[in-house]
Formats: C-alpha cells, structure tokens, sequence
C-alpha cells in the first residue's frame, strides 16, 4: 500500500471542497510511505532510515502499535487483505512480517540488490518486487520462493503495479521503459518508451497514470498505446494517488506542492496547494474518500478530512 491540503473535485457544481487538517504529527526523521490498512482501520507508515513501522487510529491518529521491521533503509510496504507486512528496503531481500502475533514469517532471497517496490495480489498469495539489478520477482509467499523472474528492463525497476484481477504486471525502470507482463507465464506484452525516467504509476482498468523526474505526468492507454503528456509540477513528482473511483488524481511534487485534477480531463488542473514545506514522499486515501495521509520530507504526517455536508458533494 501525502498532502497537506487536497480535493475531491465535483464536476456538477464546479466548486472544490477542501478537506481540513485533523491532526498533523512530527516525525524528527521523514516517512518514505504511507497506507491505509486494509480493514480501514488505521494507518501505518514507515521511516526512511529507522526500523519501525508505525500504526494509528484512522480517526484521531492515536498510536495502535510499533512493529520493530529491524529494517534499515525502507524503500517500500504493502499490506496484504490478511494484515501481512512486506517490506522491500536497500537490502537485496524482501521481509515479511505478521501483526498478530508481531513475527517475521519469511525472508524472500532473490534480487541481488536494493527492492524498491512490493505489491501483493488481491488474495494475499503472491508478492511481486521490482529491484535496483532491473529484475521483477513473481513470490509465491505459502512456499517462501520466486514462481517466476522477468527480465525486461536494462536498469532499475521503479516500481510495480498489479492490475485488479492480477492477471497483469505493470513495472517501470530508469530506462525510460513502461512494460506490461502477463502474471501467469511471465511473458513481456509490451512495451512502451517514455521520456525521462518514470517514478511512479498508478493503474485505472486499462491505462495507466505515470509521473517522471522532469515534473510531467503520463496517460498511457496500454490497448492503442496513445500517449498523453501534462507538465504538473517543477521537479520529480514521487507521491500520486487516485480516488477509489479512478477520478480524480492527486500528486504531491518535489516543490511540496499537493495538486489535483481530473482523469477525463487532465489537462485542467483543479486545485492546487503548498502542501509541505519540502518533498512530498507519499500520498494515501481511504476506501471511502472521507479521509487523506500525507507525508513530506519536512518530517511530518498529516490527516485530512471532510465534513458530512461536503462529503455528499464528491463525484468518483
């Protein structure tokens, strides 16, 4: 599985309606990332280079529990439907840890450096990493072993993406390259150059939201292969998040500023706000869009809400 202030846009009534600050939380050392859980419950977040991961209350941010990942040099978490932790770090190896009881239960050896990116599928079953050494592992976790290694990119893996159904893979590299691999053999789809060097992506049915480090976001449509290109931001753009419904996208730049727009219309940018005093590192809505975390470089976490009266106003 970051803003200070953000949006949901209703396209009816052409107004934003702002969420407000519920509680901010100083960190002394930056988040990397934040998540939702997936009960919705509560919140977690782990430390760049400290060895906890950290889990509140959703609604006032009260402290639930510290898990102690002795994991130095996080890159990335996901948090499976069963409440089961990877944590991929600068370390070529993939830990994975369970709440209840707080214990390691496996360790997933494979890449042969840093893993910047884990995405579990729906069921909990299988872990896909993306790595430094330009390789995708394909985990089965119930066996601790890799299914299947793809080899595709000529440099760093970004980050990776599983479709909804987790028939497919979506994973982008410092070689500029967007590829899609099919889940159950391995096998490359496609491909698709970009310029610049791709940090993050999000995925919406059959196309694709991805951001570089010149500040541009990319709308891919993975079946035409049609490309279109919006300068958001001055700088590298780390923190994107979409909506529930896939409308609305929020990104969080290295300007510290939180923007959103629309997806059917991306090119008119619909809100946009200082955010952070520095980089926004991460950006996290909830399932039902009542709530936003966000994290910055500025050594904070924030939570944001809306009131019941804008709340019935959201269009997704």
């Amino acid at each position: 599985m970051l803003v200070c202030g953000l949006l949901l846009w209703d396209q009816t009534l052409n107004q934003s309606y702002r969420p407000t600050l519920q509680k901010k939380i100083d960190t002394h050392v930056y988040v990397k990332k934040v998540g939702f859980s997936p009960d919705q419950k509560n919140v977690a977040w782990i430390h760049r280079n400290k060895n906890e991961l950290h889990v509140y209350n959703r609604l006032d941010l009260s402290h639930v529990s510290n898990l102690n990942t002795l994991e130095l040099g996080v890159n990335d978490f996901d948090i499976s439907n069963a409440n089961v932790v990877a944590i991929g770090s600068i370390l070529p190896e993939i830990s994975v840890w369970e709440f209840q009881p707080k214990k390691k239960v496996a360790l997933l050896r494979g890449h042969t450096a840093s893993v910047n990116s884990v995405k579990f599928n729906s069921s909990g079953e299988l872990l896909v990493s993306g790595a430094d050494d330009g390789t995708i592992h394909i985990w089965d976790l119930a066996a601790r072993k890799t299914l299947r290694t793809l080899e595709g990119h000529y440099a760093i893996v970004n980050a990776v993406e599983l479709s909804h159904t987790g028939d497919s893979i979506i994973s982008i590299g410092y070689d500029g390259n967007v590829i899609l691999w099919e889940t159950e053999t391995g096998e490359l789809l496609n491909k698709f150059p970009l310029p610049g060097i791709p940090l993050t992506l999000r995925r919406i049915k059959d196309s694709l939201v991805i951001t570089n480090e010149q500040g541009y976001v990319f709308f891919l449509d993975l079946k035409t292969g049609s490309l279109q290109k919006i300068k958001a931001h001055h700088g590298p753009i780390q923190a994107i998040a979409l909506s529930p419904g896939g409308k609305t996208l929020f990104t969080g730049g290295w300007d510290g500023r939180l923007k959103a727009r629309s997806t059917t219309a991306p090119g008119k940018e619909q809100w946009s706000i200082q955010a952070h005093d520095d980089y926004i590192f991460s950006i996290a809505i909830s399932s039902d869009s009542s709530q936003i975390i966000t994290a910055g470089r500025d050594n904070s976490v924030k939570l944001w809400s809306w009131d019941n009266s804008n709340k019935k106003h959201f269009v997704d």
